[in-house]
């Protein structure tokens, strides 16, 4: 693994970990029971509660009866002031009942968490889903604790919605999973092993960690009867610590703790990763209380690296890794960018300075400082770095197998961040010469699927010595003239799957292959990928989220605005490696997801390869009679292609997603049946163009608008390019995805 691919790999997992307020300025905790539950454990347990949290914690605690007689209304009411009285920022609230659950599933369907007075049928009862979703107006964190059978229910919605109902700032812990019963008051119960867990944790540490009692709790000696569920903050692993609340200490400890800083160095090899996962998972699940945020960063070492680049060479002689070895435009793009940064640098330095004394200073208002300057910083360094790694990947002689090898082995190069870019370079153009690796086929009797869409290519699939792997599927007419090359030719079903296999940097946004299959007899052949660590068990395509995500649970502008980026982004560093993917659409563009926590629109990933080849070399002259894929396709390159597939072809198929993703909508569902049946393929251009200018201005604004009609018009401006089409890429860089960048700013 590179030191890119292991860098973001490690922030990946620690994203979001140590998003939580490790001291408040106020705690708040109500604890609810029946007043008429026959019951008398569950008001004694809600006593022990109250005793721990008030005594040990010296928490503010209130105890609340919930009455027989419109308990629901009651109860919402009684939630409602409890909001209202503890509104003030940083301020924490912990919810814990004890009491009976109901199954809810009288009609087999809806399933969600019903609270009950008695275990009978007709006894008093309240449907919890109907008034836990207004804890999302809360301001700061809300811990959830419920010893109740049925417990795990709560974070169920019967709806087919595709976010949690259990709000973002929500942790939430039950004794059970959805249709199981929890231990009775007592000894063994849910309440009492949790009370037991806090005091030990309290005394051990000095303070309590959520993921950490869930974590004990449900290991063999804790004698827990049934396994409680843990749901976490945000769906990504964040969870609330709880320290004793110690009024008059916090503010000159959390100032100390803000102000400080500790960097540390790992040098690992790959065989010994197991380290750094170990450390990691320290981090995450119980780390120092001091600790309030941990992010790998290499901005120091990248900034000065591009530093040394455009101030000298390093032998006098010209090789890859000398900024004189770049043509004089090049040189002066990469200039340009480089003042920029120094201008951003200064103008970093005016705003610290401008501040006052770090002293006098608020713990959030260091954290915001720090965080400012670091992304600042990163802001103003990527373009430097994205200028850099164009131009060097465009001279001539990184078309040379013996240059790239060299350039690989260039530290500077390295730390420039682009390693895995020439790596990728060097697989996709020699990869052909070296011996083929046969362990990178797989029996395709091991993988049933077959779709049964032309847009349900994809599925996830439990494979032998595999696992569970994310599956693409194309299937071809046996013997039929259209047959694709690739499918007919195992090397180069071989080559594409062993470049896919290949680390590389999060910029790619791509899956990692880890076999292909190619069955003859069947014709069908794909790629296996591994599914990230960390991701959502479900998969969903780009195409289908417009088609049937609707509402609050559609992305943000900002998020679609983000999708757009990197989905451009990750095409233009496969064209830095020379490589065209002809297939970018909106159904090769795949999330994952899961009914709690919706999908995660974060990491778009770029998929469909099966067609996908080196620049400039023969692509297959597939004769396509299908509207909605041919409106991808580039006019030159509809009916039987007169043309090779180029780089300028993917932008087009990249300007029609731009087109979808701002209108929202498909772009085949532009054109009526007679339109689909007699309009030639320029025609079909020139009324999507026509549509583009229409609609995004207004929904996106006019830097998406104009993006979308270059890549559409190809009107880029480079009337001269070199074999490389350097041009074209500096042209992409800047017009396209600089646009489309300051879209996500304002977004978010």
């Amino acid at each position: 693994m590179g030191d890119s691919a292991l860098k973001t790999a490690l922030n990946r997992s620690l994203e979001n970990r140590f998003q939580r307020s490790s001291n408040y300025d106020h705690v708040a905790v109500l604890v609810l029971y029946w007043k008429d539950c026959t019951d008398k454990g569950y008001s004694e347990e809600a006593g022990q509660v109250a005793e721990l949290f008030s005594g040990s914690f010296k928490y503010r605690v209130e105890r609340y009866e919930i009455p027989s007689d419109a308990s629901e209304l009651e109860l919402d009411a009684r939630i409602s002031n409890f909001l209202l009285a503890n509104r003030k920022p940083d301020t924490l609230l912990i919810l814990h009942y004890g009491g009976h659950g109901n199954p809810d599933d009288d009609r087999g369907q809806d399933r969600e968490s019903v609270w009950c007075a008695e275990p009978d049928e007709d006894a008093p009862f309240l449907k919890w889903s109907n008034i836990q979703p207004k804890l999302k107006q809360h301001k700061s964190e809300v811990l959830v604790l419920l010893d109740c059978c049925y417990g795990a229910q709560a974070a169920r919605d019967s709806q087919p919605r595709r976010r949690s109902p259990v709000p973002p700032n929500v942790e939430l812990l039950a004794a059970c999973g959805m249709g199981e019963k929890t231990i009775r008051p007592g000894p063994q119960s849910f309440t009492s092993l949790l009370l037991a867990e806090l005091r030990s944790q309290l005394d051990q540490e000095g303070y309590a960690v959520m993921a950490l009692a869930h974590k004990n709790m449900a290991a063999k000696q804790s004698r827990l009867g049934q396994s409680a569920v843990h749901f976490a903050l945000e769906g990504k692993g964040g969870t609330i610590h709880l320290p004793p609340f110690q009024r008059n200490a916090k503010d000159s400890q959390s100032r100390m703790k803000a102000a400080a800083s500790l960097i540390m160095h790992f040098s690992v090899s790959d065989s010994d990763r197991r380290a750094f996962e170990d450390v990691i998972e320290w981090l995450k699940i119980n780390p120092p209380r001091t600790v309030s945020r941990v992010v790998v960063e290499d901005i120091v070492r990248s900034a000065t690296a591009v530093y040394q680049y455009t101030s000298g060479s390093e032998d006098g002689q010209r090789s890859t890794s000398n900024f004189s070895a770049l043509p004089e435009p090049a040189q002066r793009d990469v200039w340009s960018r480089w003042r920029n940064f120094g201008a951003a640098v200064s103008g970093l330095a005016r705003y610290v300075g401008g501040t006052q004394s770090i002293e006098t200073l608020l713990p959030s208002s260091i954290n915001e400082l720090s965080e400012d300057v670091v992304h600042g910083l990163d802001k103003a360094l990527r373009p430097v770095q994205s200028a850099i790694e164009r131009n060097i990947m465009s001279l001539p002689e990184m078309a040379q197998e013996k240059t790239l090898l060299k350039a690989i082995d260039n530290k500077l190069l390295k730390d420039l961040g682009f390693g895995d870019t020439l790596k990728m370079r060097l697989a996709a153009r020699f990869n052909t010469r070296a011996r083929q690796d046969d362990w990178m086929e797989v029996d395709p009797c091991d993988i049933p699927f077959k779709p049964d869409s032309r847009f349900q290519n994809f599925a996830i699939e439990q494979v032998s010595q595999l696992g569970q792997v994310l599956v693409e599927c194309q299937t071809y007419s046996k013997g039929a003239a259209e047959r694709p090359v690739l499918a007919s030719s195992k090397r180069s079903m071989q080559t594409l799957a062993t470049l896919l296999n290949s680390s590389k940097s999060a910029d790619f946004h791509t899956l990692t292959c880890l076999r292909f299959f190619h069955e003859p007899v069947a014709g069908r052949y794909g790629l296996v990928f591994a599914i990230p660590e960390g991701s959502r068990a479900n998969h969903i395509s780009l195409r289908d989220i417009i088609d049937r995500v609707a509402g609050e649970y559609r992305p943000t502008l900002g998020e679609r605005f983000d999708i757009a980026h990197k989905v451009g982004k990750a095409i233009l560093k496969w064209h830095l490696v020379d490589w065209v993917h002809q297939g970018i659409a909106s159904h090769n563009v795949i999330f994952f997801y899961d009914p709690t926590s919706g999908v995660d629109y974060s990491k778009p990933y770029l998929c469909g390869f099966a067609y996908s080849r080196e620049n400039m070399t023969p692509s297959t002259g597939r004769f396509v009679e299908d509207f909605d894929l041919n409106v991808y396709r580039h006019p030159d390159r509809q009916g039987v292609p007169t043309k090779y597939h180029r780089k300028e072809h993917d932008i087009y198929a990249f300007g029609i997603l731009l087109l979808e993703i701002g209108m929202w909508g498909q772009a085949g569902k532009l054109f009526n049946s007679e339109e689909r049946e007699f309009l030639s393929p320029y025609q079909m251009t020139q009324k999507i163009v026509k549509t583009s200018q229409e609609i995004l201005a207004h929904v996106m604004g006019s830097l998406y608008e104009q993006a979308t009609r270059t890549c559409l018009t190809g009107e880029f401006g480079v009337d001269v390019d070199d074999a490389m089409q350097s041009n074209l890429a500096a042209a992409f860089d800047t017009k396209i995805l600089e646009a489309l960048k300051q879209g996500v700013v304002i977004g978010k």
